[in-house]
């Protein structure tokens, strides 16, 4: 897989993620651990996108 199909699938990853959460902020029988989860999740694709848009700039 290409550098940028990669970084176009983390970036698909990263919406999704953030949906999630948004979603599960708004539905009462969500546990904060879960939403922690999520954004730990969130957290790493963003520094996987940073990481490849550091190597694809050289």
């Amino acid at each position: 897989m290409s550098l940028i199909n990669r970084l176009n699938k983390l970036r698909t990853q990263h919406a999704k993620l953030e949906s999630d959460i948004q979603h599960n902020i708004n539905k009462p029988s969500s546990s904060d651990s879960d939403i922690a989860l999520l954004k730990k999740q969130k957290l790493a694709v963003k520094d996987e996108i940073i990481q490849l848009e550091q190597q694809l700039a050289t």
